[in-house]
């Protein structure tokens, strides 16, 4: 669980441990954009220029994080985007990492494929779903990354 809902649980408990933590035992959590293969197929211009945006917000974050949160502008943005209160989101900020797109590039291969497998895995061991898909590779893409890159 991550803010807002975490400092919720605070008021009246204590965290046990966190992304951070689960991370290194092999199971990382990951905030993701997804979007369908047919609108992906008809809108690669607007996917581009969505990963390049969201690239150079990631970079003014990583480059000055007290400044970027201390700008009422960011925060406002923020909050709408994610459902947050605005007082909140200066909570919400530092809880995540913000790779760069290069990164992100490296990320969106084998170690999100495995995640993602690995999730489904313990999702059908729960009962949550019925049946696995022989590989999840199909479902994952830096191609508007890359293209972003270029």
């Amino acid at each position: 669980m991550w803010e807002p809902a975490l400092g919720k649980v605070r008021a009246s408990g204590k965290v046990l441990t966190s992304s951070a933590e689960v991370g290194k035992w092999g199971a990382p959590t990951y905030d993701l954009w997804i979007v369908r293969q047919d609108f992906a197929a008809k809108n690669p211009d607007f996917l581009k220029q969505f990963v390049s945006v969201t690239g150079k917000v990631f970079e003014r974050y990583n480059k000055d994080p007290k400044g970027f949160a201390s700008n009422a502008a960011n925060v406002a943005k923020i909050a709408r985007l994610t459902g947050s209160k605005p007082e909140e989101v200066t909570a919400l900020l530092p809880g995540n990492l913000y790779p760069s797109l290069a990164e992100q590039s490296k990320l969106l291969q084998q170690p999100l494929v495995k995640a993602v497998g690995d999730t489904a895995a313990f999702l059908k061991s729960q009962g949550k779903v019925d049946s696995l898909q022989p590989s999840y590779t199909p479902y994952v893409t830096n191609q508007f990354i890359n293209a972003a890159l270029r």
